[in-house]
């Protein structure tokens, strides 16, 4: 398999799916590829050490994290979080099984590890502060429409089957992220570009502090040409 990547002058962006069996060994091949100076992964503290330790993300609706997500956004992550696990078990993988990857192959190669995304109790409060009512209006709509109709919902972007053993074609990702942003502006800004600019930030740090070295950044697919636009800016 020929590795996948972007390459934007000293940093090699990775776009991954996170059940996806061909972005562990995409993710693997890149990284031997470049033996770069630091390998980035779309993870904060939190996120790093549950997918470390094997355990569940802690996203269960207590009081504790109601008051730091927000409502909304313990509930997004309570289905998201199950989505994540169902579609997972479908082709015989875990989510985060890429940035595993990403992690163990620095670790074998002696490489730095760098965190890039912002924490994921600041992303969720905001998701709860601006999602609106039209929004979760048209996500029950989608939910409704996917569930009766796949195929119909298939065909929009040119499928007829989704295989979840690979990583989605570039086309396919930039049409899905736009329809994320069209339907769900404020879903797209909170999730997809306000993570986008933090994580390029943290990039940017790390190409002063270390110029002329090789970074790279292992990231979800729908981040990779948002992040390859801010890169080239």
């Amino acid at each position: 398999m020929k590795p996948k990547y972007t390459h934007i002058g000293n940093v090699v962006l990775v776009g991954t799916s996170h059940i996806a069996d061909e972005a562990v060994k995409n993710v693997k091949a890149v990284i031997e590829e470049f033996n770069p100076c630091i390998v980035g992964v779309e993870l904060d503290k939190q996120r790093f050490r549950a997918l470390l330790s094997q355990q569940k993300s802690s996203y269960f609706p207590s009081i504790n994290n109601i008051r730091r997500f927000g409502v909304k956004g313990t509930i997004f992550a309570l289905i998201g979080g199950y989505v994540s696990d169902k579609l997972a078990k479908t082709v015989g993988a875990k989510p985060g099984d890429d940035m595993l990857s990403a992690l163990y192959t620095a670790r074998e190669h002696d490489l730095t590890i760098a965190l890039l995304d912002q924490p994921i109790h600041i992303t969720l409060n905001r998701f709860s502060r601006y999602l609106t009512w039209k929004e979760k209006w048209n996500f029950l709509v989608d939910i409704i429409k996917g569930v009766l109709f796949p195929r119909r919902e298939l065909k929009k972007y040119g499928l007829q089957s989704l295989d979840l053993r690979k990583v989605p074609a570039k086309k396919l990702v930039k049409v899905m992220v736009n329809h994320v942003k069209e339907r769900y502006p404020n879903v797209y800004r909170v999730l997809i570009a306000e993570r986008n600019e933090y994580m390029v930030r943290k990039i940017h740090a790390f190409q002063k502090k270390y110029p002329g070295m090789i970074i790279v950044a292992v990231v979800g697919a729908g981040h990779e040409d948002g992040m390859n636009e801010l890169l080239q800016g």
